[in-house]
């Protein structure tokens, strides 16, 4: 979703999370993945992601809502095959790049670059797919 008028970047996320899922982000972990700035990922316009990771409790169901047709579950070992707007496919491969140095998935998973080991959020200026 977009950020509106007079609304922060949090605030949207509080607000699109709660209308595409029907979660409350009181009850969820959220960290920031990163800022994706090229100029070349939207040829609507000019566009800036700013990427978040929600982490959602087993046996929470998130319900699709609002501009969403469904939500579905994904495996990471399944990203490549899928067909993505813009430069989304490279926001998962480092959201898995992310996901491995935490130790959260498999050491097999395929990703585009490891995170640095300082933590810091990824920043693209440059689409990569």
């Amino acid at each position: 979703g977009f950020v509106e008028v007079d609304e922060s970047a949090e605030q949207a996320l509080v607000r699109e999370v709660q209308e595409e899922t029907g979660l409350s982000l009181a009850d969820l972990t959220v960290e920031l993945l990163g800022v994706y700035t090229d100029p070349r990922r939207d040829a609507r316009r000019h566009t800036a992601s700013i990427t978040y990771i929600v982490r959602i409790p087993a046996g929470v169901k998130p319900v699709a809502g609002d501009d969403a047709k469904a939500i579905e579950l994904v495996s990471l070992y399944d990203v490549d095959s899928l067909s993505m707007f813009a430069d989304h496919k490279s926001i998962l491969n480092d959201y898995a790049a992310f996901a491995f140095g935490r130790g959260d998935v498999a050491k097999d998973v395929k990703v585009t670059e490891l995170v640095p080991s300082d933590g810091v959020p990824f920043q693209r200026t440059a689409c990569t797919s």
